[in-house]
């Protein structure tokens, strides 16, 4: 990408800003993100290099710049965008394109000879995204949603409009289903593994007596 944007639009989902990352891959180039929303929101980064960076992992502007975005959870519109500075054609032979993207935090890892190049053919990266159910809160909706049972309760959303759902204290699981992949406590794991354990002696000691009743009468 070279003085090309790209925008993004998200409808019943927002960007997750504790965990996502704007990156810049390329010698002499920079990005921005900008975002839209009742708060608009803009950010960049600048990478510097003359030559293949001799360190691959981190991106330190030395071929490749990240950092942090703080996106208001109203911005529904992204747009990023690549630059090159001026008069850096030195760097085209190893170096041909810039590369502009959201990643979450710790899932790319900055490859110099290979990045530099092509970015590994890679055109996907892992991205959070916070939701949740519905415009109201925990107090609005009351008794209607879908939280406060099975071991779960409501939680208003932090970070849009709605409401979700998690374990209570001492439960653990999925706040969403009501099997055994849902909420479940210590108290009743163990419950359950107690009742599968009498069940089994039970089992065992009517077949020990069954074979000694047997053996009796031969």
């Amino acid at each position: 990408m070279n003085n090309i944007y790209y925008t993004y639009t998200l409808t019943t989902v927002s960007l997750s800003h504790k965990t996502s990352l704007l990156y810049i891959v390329g010698c002499n180039a920079y990005a921005y993100l900008n975002t839209y929303g009742i708060q608009n929101y803009s950010t960049g980064c600048i990478s510097a290099c003359d030559s293949p960076p001799c360190c691959n992992g981190g991106c330190n502007g030395a071929g490749c710049c990240s950092t942090d975005v703080s996106v208001p959870s109203d911005s529904k519109k992204f747009r990023t965008r690549s630059f090159r500075l001026e008069n850096t054609t030195s760097v085209y032979d190893f170096n041909p394109c810039t590369c502009a993207f959201l990643a979450e935090n710790g899932t790319f890892h900055f490859d110099a000879l290979e990045d530099l190049k092509n970015l590994r053919n890679v055109t996907e990266f892992p991205l959070v995204l916070d939701w949740s159910i519905g415009h109201q809160t925990c107090d609005q909706v009351g008794n209607a949603g879908i939280c406060g049972m099975n071991n779960n309760t409501c939680f208003d959303s932090n970070s849009r409009a709605g409401y979700n759902c998690k374990c209570l204290e001492g439960f653990e699981g999925n706040p969403y289903l009501s099997n055994e992949h849902g909420c479940q406590g210590t108290l009743q794991i163990f419950l359950v593994f107690f009742s599968k354990l009498i069940v089994l002696l039970i089992q065992l000691f009517l077949e020990s007596y069954t074979f000694f009743t047997c053996a009796r009468h031969q």
